[in-house]
């Protein structure tokens, strides 16, 4: 018989039995196939690091005690002088109590958006590097959902999701509008306007 009890993580159970003679029944075996519940994952961290910021600080750090200049000036003088890095490196902590391998899908949206699309779907690693190209400029948020689908049967995998703090994406180079040029005697004025859609210059 098919067990009626709710779904519970231990099953106890006690047979009763009746006999009509004087000989007392006897009880062999009991057998209770069962599948255990299946835990949900956790997903504990999600960082989206910009590589130019990550140059920026591996080189104020990495500054010689020789340097004519303070550590940190140095460092981001030298960071300036080096090709910015673009792109941004995502990585995420998750796990699941049950020791089941987890498939990640990794989503974005707009700030201003309601709709979550998918940017990278069935990884296997905690981690995904976005180039800057793949997205226009902009705020945008991304969310992880680690999954046990591939452990469990059909109906009983459990997801978890974490979704990161909003990150600007700036592609492209600030512009630059010379407003009124004058000359007088040897010297020169020059009145301009400078502005980026995206970031504070």
């Amino acid at each position: 018989d098919q067990i009626g009890s709710p779904p519970a993580r231990y099953v106890q159970w006690k047979a009763v039995f009746h006999s009509a003679s004087a000989r007392s029944p006897i009880l062999d075996s009991v057998t209770v196939p069962y599948l255990p519940r299946n835990q949900a994952p956790t997903v504990t961290d999600l960082k989206v690091v910009s590589r130019a910021e990550k140059t920026l600080g591996n080189s104020a750090v990495s500054a010689g005690p020789g340097a004519t200049a303070p550590r940190g000036l140095a460092g981001f003088a030298a960071a300036l002088r080096s090709t910015p890095q673009r792109g941004f490196d995502i990585s995420w902590i998750a796990s699941d109590p049950d020791q089941d391998e987890l498939a990640y899908s990794l989503y974005f949206k707009g700030e201003a958006e309601s709709e979550w699309k998918l940017l990278q779907g069935d990884l296997k690693q905690n981690y995904f590097q976005l180039e800057s190209e793949l997205l226009p400029d902009g705020k945008y948020r991304l969310k992880i959902v680690a999954s046990d689908a591939g452990a469990n049967p059909a109906g009983m995998a459990k997801t978890a999701e974490m979704t990161s703090a909003p990150f600007t994406v700036d592609s492209a180079p600030p512009q630059v509008e010379v407003k009124e040029a004058k000359r007088s005697g040897g010297s020169a004025t020059a009145r301009f306007r400078a502005f980026d859609r995206t970031s504070v210059l």
